[in-house]
C-alpha cells in the first residue's frame, strides 16, 4: 500500500497515538508493469520523492522519504528544500 501524500497536515496526533489520515491518493502497490499509479506524480510537492517528480515508476520507499522530510520539517522548522514549483525543487536537490 502506498499512502503517496505523506505530510504534517494529514497526520492527526491524539492522546499519542498518530494516525495517517487523508487515503485519497492511496493505491495498492502491485506487480503490474501496466499500473498506471506507479508512474503517476502526486502528492504534495514538497514531500515527493524525486521519481515521482520525473514519472518513473517507484513503489512504497516513496512514503518513506515524505515521512524523512516530515521528520527535518519537525527537527529544522523548514523544508529541506523550499521551492515554488516541481523544476525548482529538482534543481535544488541536484545542487
Amino acid at each position: 500500500m502506498m499512502h503517496r501524500d505523506i505530510k504534517p497536515a494529514n497526520i492527526l496526533i491524539d492522546k499519542g497515538t498518530y494516525k495517517i489520515c487523508d487515503n485519497g491518493l492511496s493505491t495498492v502497490a502491485m506487480k503490474n508493469p501496466h499500473l498506471k499509479e506507479k508512474f503517476s506524480c502526486v502528492g504534495s510537492n514538497l514531500y515527493l520523492a524525486s521519481e515521482v517528480i520525473l514519472e518513473r515508476e517507484y513503489n512504497s520507499s516513496v512514503d518513506v522519504f515524505a515521512a524523512g522530510v516530515v521528520l527535518f520539517e519537525i527537527i529544522f522548522q523548514a523544508t529541506p528544500w523550499p521551492s515554488k514549483n516541481l523544476k525548482n525543487l529538482l534543481q535544488r536537490r541536484n545542487n
